[in-house]
């Protein structure tokens, strides 16, 4: 597959919440989706809930036939799609 021309981004910076493009330490790419955990915060003064997200650096990788080599290792940058 031919290399997509894409902004690649450190992992230090937390993706979107949505699918984006990832790359290994070797090259390889994949499209995978970042792991929000959603939980909600309890105000005080009652001024309600808030939704809160939170990403600990893990990915679920898709498998896609059409990349020739699967990721190997940990990601280590992320691009928008």
């Amino acid at each position: 597959m031919e290399q997509l021309e894409l902004k690649w981004n450190s992992t230090d910076i937390p993706p979107p919440d949505q699918k984006v493009m990832v790359k290994d330490a070797f090259g390889n790419q994949a499209y995978a989706e970042p792991c929000y955990y959603r939980f909600k915060s309890a105000q005080e003064a009652g001024e309600g809930n808030q939704e809160l997200k939170y990403w600990d650096g893990s990915w679920i990788i898709q498998a896609d036939s059409s990349f020739n080599n699967p990721i190997k290792g940990g990601v280590v940058q992320w691009a928008l799609i």
